[in-house]
C-alpha cells in the first residue's frame, strides 16, 4: 500500500512540476502551446531514455518467463486432452 501511495505522490509532484515547468516556459517562448510541446518532447525523450536503460533488459525477462510457462500451460493442456480422449476410449464413450 505505501509502495502504491509513494507513487501516485511522485506521480503528481512530476505532473505538477511539468505543469510549473510548462508557465514558466511560455514566459519565454511566447505561448502556451509551444512550451507545452517542448515539455513533452523532453519528458517523452526521457521516458525512452529511462525505458532502454533500466526497464527493457527486465521487460525483455519477463517477456521470456511468460513464454515459458505459456509453453508449459500449453503442454499440459495438450497432455489433458490426450488423458481425457484415452479415458473416453477405455470406457467406451464417443
Amino acid at each position: 500500500m505505501s509502495l502504491i501511495l509513494f507513487l501516485c505522490c511522485a506521480l503528481m509532484a512530476f505532473i505538477l512540476l511539468s505543469m510549473a515547468l510548462v508557465l514558466w516556459l511560455s514566459e519565454f517562448v511566447g505561448g502556451l502551446p509551444l512550451a507545452t510541446l517542448i515539455v513533452a518532447v523532453v519528458d517523452a525523450v526521457a521516458a525512452t531514455v529511462i525505458y532502454f536503460v533500466s526497464l527493457h533488459s527486465s521487460m525483455k525477462r519477463i517477456s521470456a518467463r511468460l513464454d515459458t510457462i505459456y509453453e508449459v500451460s500449453a503442454t499440459v493442456e495438450m497432455a489433458y486432452r490426450q488423458v481425457v480422449l484415452f479415458v473416453k476410449k477405455i470406457m467406451g464413450g464417443t
